[in-house]
């Protein structure tokens, strides 16, 4: 069904034909082929809402992409948007998607810098710690921990708890305020409940590094449940989960709060389905590791080929490389760019080519003002989207009450003399003050 290419006008038909009647014979037929159904003004197949393919009105295709990217679990990238969209609407294509996530402004401002691909690779297959899986060795529930550095500038904790199952590559983030090895062990062991609700069992090994914050309490912990660790330099599936929800995160904490971005953030990161399981994270069950699962693994060449670079044309719209980026070799980190003004790495506003030329055999091209080779612009052909949150309550604005008249000049306080009152007539006065009176006892 996700085959069919169902034009607006054609969808209007199979409405009025759900409605009433079939208009015509072919609108009967698919009907009754594909066990179409109406629902709130929306067709239905098995479930799932039927999408117009139109390129000429991409607003509606648009405008659930953008919900979807803001308001729930649809991951941040082509394929895993893809796997995210067709469990709930039939009719998406992954041109239109790729194409629409090239267009949002925040995804842009995080690209990563073009890699030179001179490394000779020390392997020629994917997979070269898939032996820590088999039951010999750690299990199918080994489970990768490190700390993740939180920059100051994205919330008052210091260091992100990260663990992720190795088999499925499921992800769990807990937030620290220390790097204490009791602090560790806390959110260890909250993983450890969820694991056991979620997948059916405890982690059968954990690996980490040879951290303090792995030490003591940490250590201690682990021995008490009668699970293995193994010490090792880096835990390589560890770091590359860090990069992919470090990105996810640092788009969400501009559109939402720390509490609602890190929900969002696991929900899009576990629904990325995966390359070499062909499944995304949250969809395996308990059943699944129990059983045998092939794992497609890439060959890779021992020398990667190098890409050929991009050729841009006059009046192009471009973004080009910032200090932050330009100055980093060793320590560069693609979701520092939403990090704060002050890291960004790609210029906010576009700019247009104005003329370029060729130095050395390598094509440079004038920006704003500067030269700049193909490896420092990003080209910005339509339209710019920006994901934007929830409309923030406006506080409430107090009345401004009228300015009161400006005070003269402070006179000198004059002492005020009380003047001597005189007693009403009413009153009797004091026995000092009365005279006395002569009695007359003649008359006795």
């Amino acid at each position: 069904m996700n085959r069919c290419r169902i034009s607006r006008s054609f969808l209007d038909d199979i409405k009025a034909g759900l409605r009433t009647k079939p208009r015509n014979r072919k609108i009967r037929i698919f009907i009754e082929k594909w066990n179409l159904e109406l629902k709130n003004g929306h067709v239905y197949h098995q479930g799932k809402e039927i999408v117009p393919f139109t390129w000429r009105e991409p607003q509606y295709i648009e405008a659930i992409l953008k919900r979807e990217a803001e308001q729930n679990g649809m991951p941040l990238s082509r394929e895993g948007a893809y796997a995210y969209v067709t469990k709930k609407y039939i009719g998406f294509k992954r041109r239109s998607i790729a194409a629409w996530l090239k267009r949002i402004e925040q995804l842009q401002l995080i690209h990563k810098r073009p890699d030179a691909n001179t490394r000779i690779n020390k392997r020629n297959r994917e997979g070269a710690r898939n032996y820590r899986m088999a039951s010999k060795f750690e299990g199918p529930y080994s489970l990768g921990v490190d700390l993740f550095q939180i920059p100051k500038q994205w919330s008052g904790y210091k260091f992100f708890f990260v663990a992720v199952l190795q088999k499925s590559g499921y992800l769990w983030l807990e937030p620290m305020t220390n790097k204490k090895a009791q602090t560790a062990k806390t959110m260890l062991t909250r993983v450890f409940a969820d694991c056991k609700k979620q997948f059916g069992s405890f982690p059968s090994a954990i690996i980490t590094d040879d951290g303090n914050e792995f030490k003591g309490a940490f250590d201690q912990y682990i021995a008490s449940r009668g699970v293995k660790r193994h010490i090792v330099s880096h835990v390589s599936w560890v770091e590359k989960k860090n990069s992919t929800f470090a990105r996810t995160f640092a788009v969400m904490r501009n559109l939402h709060g720390f509490k609602k971005a890190l929900e969002l953030t696991l929900l899009k990161v576990n629904n990325i389905k995966n390359r070499i399981t062909r499944k995304a994270p949250s969809e395996w069950t308990p059943q699944d590791f129990t059983k045998k699962m092939k794992r497609h693994n890439r060959k890779l060449r021992l020398y990667p080929r190098r890409k050929r670079p991009v050729q841009f044309h006059v009046e192009d719209r471009v973004r080009h490389m910032l200090r932050a980026t330009l100055g980093k070799t060793t320590f560069y980190k693609s979701y520092e760019g939403m990090r704060s003004k002050k890291h960004a790495m790609w210029s906010k506003k576009l700019y247009k080519i104005t003329e370029k030329r060729k130095v050395t055999g390598r094509q440079k091209y004038k920006v704003a003002g500067k030269w700049w080779f193909s490896s420092e612009l990003l080209l910005c052909e339509e339209d710019i989207v920006t994901l934007r949150g929830p409309d923030k309550k406006k506080p409430k604005v107090k009345k401004v009450s009228k300015p009161k008249a400006p005070a003269g000049p402070r006179k000198a306080p004059v002492r005020k003399v009380a003047k001597p009152v005189a007693p009403p007539m009413a009153v009797r006065r004091s026995s000092r003050l009365r005279k006395k009176a002569k009695v007359d006892y003649t008359g006795m």
